[in-house]
């Protein structure tokens, strides 16, 4: 499967992964521009069931998940309609709840979240943090987060097949993968 895109013998990326494995058949987000008084500018539909969390540059405090997504739903941009010259607003809307959530955390340095919330329509859903994916030293780690809230770390090299239990993820730092890897995908599932 996807034999083009993983060959054997060479690296691959967390976005390649994610770019093929956390696809929907059906929309899960929409990205929708437009101004107070209703002027559509763009509209892009996402079949990806991924959130790659930036940076807030007005804040020193480092955004949560959660935090990006509230400020992210529906903000102000600058710039003014070219038909009315009213504001124009960036609203992200969420359309349908996966299974499964990737969350790409490479680039933005962003804590993970013990739970998150989606708005969906009318709806809020919880999703639970479920895994971490670490990368360093062109080797990826990752940590297993069960319904008891406890981390298990898997190292493929060192472990083989076996997981090592670490403690429950509020007594030990998430940030942290071993040998100074750092996280780069948080997966998330649905709360049923």
């Amino acid at each position: 499967m996807y034999s083009n895109v993983f060959v054997f013998g060479q690296n691959t990326s967390v976005e390649a992964i994610i770019s093929k494995l956390f696809v929907s058949s059906t929309v899960f987000n929409k990205l929708i521009v437009e101004c107070s008084n209703l002027h559509n500018i763009s509209v892009i539909e996402s079949f990806n069931c991924s959130i790659i969390p930036s940076h807030n540059g007005n804040t020193s405090k480092q955004q949560t998940i959660q935090e990006y997504l509230d400020v992210s739903s529906n903000k102000t941009l600058k710039q003014r309609c070219t038909y009315c010259y009213a504001p124009v607003y960036k609203k992200d809307l969420f359309e349908s709840a996966p299974p499964l959530l990737a969350v790409l955390v490479s680039s933005s340095n962003t804590p993970a979240d013990p739970h998150i919330e989606l708005q969906i329509h009318s709806q809020k859903l919880r999703y639970n943090l479920q895994g971490i994916i670490y990368f360093g030293h062109t080797h990826f780690t990752a940590r297993y987060i069960d319904n008891k809230h406890n981390a298990w770390f898997h190292d493929g090299l060192t472990l083989e097949d076996n997981a090592k239990y670490e403690g429950n993820i509020h007594e030990i730092d998430l940030a942290d993968g071993p040998n100074d890897q750092i996280p780069e995908l948080y997966i998330y599932t649905i709360q049923m």
